[in-house]
């Protein structure tokens, strides 16, 4: 029986929010989905590498040997080994196979609204369950479902919410808007900042798809905006910024209290970075660093909470251009079908908020979800280029 590889790694993507919602119990499925993608995309996209590909993959393989060399032990994040060519690998597939990714999810429409019901039923169910809370910053209740952590649950809810706008957009399905309201009242309910933001872009957009005009769009954002505002200051985010505004008895100063400690890292990092040798400061060194240099600043080993810097200290300057290089290709798409400017805003927005505040690349569920959520956005000029061809064939023909 020959096993079609390319719907395996597009059917195994569609999986990870429902994995990741278990990780916290059973991490080793998520491992073993991981394991699938990986070799599946190895397989599917780089069995017969492109020539335009073969600068990109040798640069990364030289980037990703001189890091485990310079690490010259194990991670103490093991995932890091991986974290980083995925990211490279996959957005570069994806993005230059955009026709075939919008075949599939035509195709596996049930597959997909399958999973978006399953994992909205489990959420909504958890919202009940006492153990999904966890008490922290200020003492308050944070909502973190069957993962007991916004920072894993966050993700899963942006997956789910991009394959919303996929149902708008693509399945041509207005009503799936409805399922960004679980995964959006869970990130408010979390107490993650960084989500608020990406999660009401990520509603803005949905709801531009729906209306899919911008003079009704600005007439209707005041309602949905007051009624978001309503929800959002009786959500738990609330206790979050009152946890961390600055006060005489916080611990750490004005910013630091403010950015939850990275304003101080972070300047130790770029310091790290600065007095680094060129060879170091071009290839990076090695996945460990940023713990160590984070531990000596601050007191704890973390890592950056910024793309830009992590991959600047543990891939060095040719790592950093490696990941410009391929989210640049993931957001040309957008540009080629001159999809609205706002929309295109919100994208760049719910990418580098991201990237820049809590990170992007060692989040599968961020990493996997943002080509499809470009997918789903060009899906909106293409309606509107098709319906001006019709115009324009008909006035023609008359």
């Amino acid at each position: 029986m020959k096993v079609d590889l390319k719907l395996l790694l597009y059917r195994a993507i569609m999986l990870f929010p429902i994995t990741t919602l278990f990780s916290y119990y059973f991490n080793i499925l998520n491992k073993l989905l991981f394991a699938v993608s990986f070799l599946a995309l190895i397989y599917v996209g780089y069995r017969k590498i492109k020539k335009s590909n073969i600068l990109l993959v040798l640069l990364l393989i030289i980037v990703y040997v001189y890091t485990l060399l310079k690490t010259g032990a194990m991670p103490y994040n093991v995932n890091e080994l991986f974290y980083f060519p995925f990211m490279i690998l996959y957005l570069t597939y994806i993005t230059e196979c955009m026709d075939g990714l919008q075949q599939y999810l035509i195709k596996d429409q049930k597959y997909i609204k399958l999973i978006m019901n399953i994992w909205t039923i489990l959420v909504l169910v958890s919202f009940a369950f006492p153990s999904s809370y966890t008490v922290e910053w200020g003492g308050a209740r944070y909502f973190g479902s069957f993962c007991k952590s916004v920072w894993r649950l966050a993700p899963t809810c942006v997956f789910i919410m991009t394959l919303s706008i996929v149902g708008i957009n693509i399945f041509k399905n207005k009503k799936a808007f409805l399922y960004s309201i679980v995964p959006f009242l869970a990130i408010l309910s979390g107490g993650s900042r960084t989500y608020v933001v990406v999660a009401l872009c990520l509603v803005l957009v949905g709801w531009y798809c729906v209306i899919n005009s911008n003079k009704k769009f600005i007439l209707t954002c005041i309602p949905f905006l007051l009624i978001v505002f309503l929800v959002l200051i009786n959500s738990s985010i609330i206790d979050k910024f009152t946890a961390t505004s600055y006060s005489d008895s916080s611990y750490f100063d004005l910013w630091g209290t403010i950015t939850s400690g990275r304003s101080i890292f972070w300047a130790a990092d770029i310091e790290s970075f600065i007095n680094s040798p060129f060879l170091t400061k071009l290839l990076g060194q090695g996945f460990n660093s940023i713990y160590d240099i984070n531990y000596r600043a601050f007191g704890g080993r973390v890592w950056a909470h910024n793309d830009f810097i992590q991959c600047l200290i543990s891939h060095g300057l040719l790592g950093l251009t490696l990941y410009l290089i391929v989210m640049f290709k993931a957001f040309k798409s957008l540009k080629k079908y001159k999809v609205n400017w706002f929309i295109y805003f919100l994208t760049i927005i719910i990418w580098l908020f991201n990237a820049m505040f809590n990170m992007f690349y060692t989040y599968f569920c961020s990493i996997l979800s943002f080509p499809i959520l470009i997918l789903g956005l060009t899906a909106i000029r293409k309606k509107t280029m098709e319906k001006q061809y019709r115009q324009h064939f008909c006035i023609q023909n008359t």
